[in-house]
């Protein structure tokens, strides 16, 4: 999507999950912008997903985006998908990103990420 390298998560296992998180100061009126696809080898029952989202005190504040086996069908992916989140208030948030396998550990399903950035209002 943008530059060299990108964040790949990938299921590993029955029940497993992957995660990656950051903690990061934001300030009121500060936009947090990333991408983030979802692309699956597995097909129902086995509804692995994922997600990206903005937390705050240890609570989900908002899903900036998700996708799962069912939301893209058997061996389905979505494509590069841009989010955006503009801060109310000022204060610590942590970004996390999630990828689960339900049920097999026959065929993996991938999470990647890309691009994110903090951009700082201006006054």
């Amino acid at each position: 999507m943008d530059g060299c390298y990108f964040a790949l998560l990938k299921t590993d296992g029955p029940g497993a999950y992957n995660i990656i998180r950051q903690d990061f100061y934001a300030n009121a009126g500060d936009t947090l912008s990333g991408w983030a696809f979802f692309k699956t080898n597995d097909y129902l029952p086995y509804n692995d997903r994922c997600d990206v989202s903005l937390l705050s005190g240890g609570n989900v504040l908002a899903t900036l985006f998700e996708a799962s086996v069912s939301s893209v069908g058997d061996y389905g992916h979505t494509p590069w998908t841009r989010w955006e989140y503009t801060f109310a208030q000022s204060g610590l948030y942590t970004l996390k990103a999630e990828i689960t396998n339900v049920g097999d550990s026959a065929n993996d399903s991938f999470l990647g990420l890309d691009a994110i950035k903090l951009c700082i209002a201006r006054e």
